[in-house]
């Protein structure tokens, strides 16, 4: 999927945006179509796992990156557990501990998903995840590269999700919607753009914003809402999902557990600085 900025008029999005509701159930339509096309990405996966471990991996969708800074706080089990249970194992994590060394059991580590590096303590007196994240991305071999923090977790179906979005839109970035422990949902369900304190690390960006656009993490107290901010105004493309597939300080299965919703209508999905028209059509395919 090659980057390519837009100028169309965000208003003419926002409209064609705000007019298209369609029944949450045509996604699970969706999900059944594209099952064939995960198994096509795991096997797919499995093969250059065989082949050759250090081959460089050549632009495709074959798998997602995870970079995961940590501090070494005991919750980085839980977040790297959150990993481990994806239904769909297209993904790779590297761990960058900054300051410390390795707390995760060497069972754990036999999984050839994960890596993980110590590195000194980053300067600076600002929370120091930015410069660890850019730091981990020299090694990253994949087209898509997330984040996780060491305190937070991810859904089951964060990558499964994820891919399935890229066979029917066209984004530069895809963002989920995340949530905490007070039931707070950042970006909020009314939120058409993004908004400093309502947003997240919850997202997955193409590579090449970092390699070939040369954008970055800057320190700051707000460091995902900047980069992104950044994102937008050199006019790529950014999309908001309806689904919450990240939780803060949290895991799935306490909100599993209290019945609360984390799958909301399409209504509810954001393209930032336009879309890809032909995006439309599979908007179409939905509604039938």
């Amino acid at each position: 999927m090659n980057i390519i900025p837009t100028n169309m008029d965000i208003d003419m999005q926002m409209d064609i945006d705000m007019e298209i509701d369609v029944d949450t159930t045509n996604m699970d339509v969706v999900s059944n179509n594209l099952n064939q096309n995960q198994n096509n990405i795991n096997n797919k996966n499995n093969k250059n796992d065989d082949t050759n471990d250090d081959m460089e991996i050549d632009i495709s969708n074959n798998f997602m990156t995870f970079i995961i800074p940590s501090v070494g706080r005991e919750s980085l089990k839980k977040s790297v557990q959150s990993l481990i249970q994806q239904s769909c194992e297209c993904w790779r994590a590297i761990i960058i501990y900054d300051g410390c060394t390795n707390i995760l059991d060497e069972k754990i580590l036999k999984d050839e998903r994960l890596s993980y590096y110590e590195i000194k303590k980053s300067s600076g007196v600002i929370n120091q995840a930015g410069h660890v994240r850019n730091y981990g991305m020299q090694f990253v071999e994949s087209k898509w590269v997330g984040f996780l923090d060491d305190d937070d977790c991810i859904g089951k179906d964060y990558v499964k999700y994820f891919f399935e979005s890229c066979n029917l839109f066209h984004f530069d970035v895809f963002i989920y919607r995340m949530i905490q422990e007070d039931l707070k949902i950042f970006p909020s369900l009314i939120s058409k753009d993004i908004i400093p304190c309502d947003i997240g690390i919850s997202f997955v960006m193409n590579i090449r914003l970092f390699r070939d656009c040369g954008l970055k993490f800057e320190n700051s107290h707000c460091e995902d809402y900047d980069f992104l901010h950044l994102v937008k105004r050199k006019n790529y493309l950014l999309m908001i999902s309806h689904y919450i597939q990240y939780f803060v300080k949290s895991c799935e299965d306490d909100y599993i557990k209290k019945n609360i919703k984390l799958q909301y209508d399409l209504n509810n999905v954001v393209f930032i600085n336009g879309f890809n028209p032909n995006c439309l059509i599979n908007y179409y395919n939905l509604m039938k």
